[in-house]
């Protein structure tokens, strides 16, 4: 997932120092990379969205497929329900933020997906601890066709929060798959 990350950077000249380190402890293998190979930028991005140490959205934000994709992948989550064998909820959590900041990002991805904010609901988990929860099935359908497949280099590492898509159908059991998973607009 850093090397995907890594190059994701290298896409905006982002370049760090040093090397990727595996470290093996008693919960396994891992990899670290430290910030300060990219302290410089970081350190800005830094100012820009934690002025005065608080989490802010920055003015000017937009929401493009990269962008949610990546919210998706680190802080969102497919909820599932098995009784009735459907995919129930795409959730982004957006902890930490201040309500009227969620408020505008729920808004600039219902812009970009084309639906109404109505059905983009806001639900609070704990005080600041904010989600973006999708329900409808063709709002699920929208948002995984914006943000598009799981990309390949971190398929083994995330590929379970893509579902099978086909056509306006979504499998709610995607690991029947054999581990790989589908998805087709």
């Amino acid at each position: 997932y850093l090397e995907y990350i890594e190059s994701q950077l290298k896409r905006f000249g982002i370049l760090r120092r040093g090397k990727l380190e595996q470290y093996t402890g008693e919960f396994g293998s891992f990899y670290l990379l430290q910030s300060k190979y990219y302290r410089g930028y970081f350190a800005r991005q830094r100012e820009l969205w934690y002025p005065n140490g608080k989490k802010t959205l920055p003015n000017g934000i937009k929401i493009t497929p990269n962008i949610l994709r990546m919210l998706y992948i680190e802080d969102g989550s497919l909820s599932l329900n098995y009784r009735k064998k459907r995919v129930e909820t795409v959730s982004l959590f957006l902890n930490d933020f201040e309500l009227n900041d969620v408020e505008i990002i729920r808004d600039l991805i219902s812009l970009e997906l084309g639906v109404e904010k109505a059905v983009l609901h806001i639900n609070p988990n704990k005080p600041a601890q904010y989600g973006i929860l999708m329900h409808k099935r063709e709002v699920i359908l929208k948002f995984f066709n914006y943000i598009g497949a799981c990309p390949d280099e971190i398929m083994g590492s995330f590929g379970y929060k893509w579902p099978i898509i086909e056509g306006s159908i979504i499998d709610y059991n995607w690991r029947n798959s054999h581990g790989k998973t589908k998805h087709r607009t």
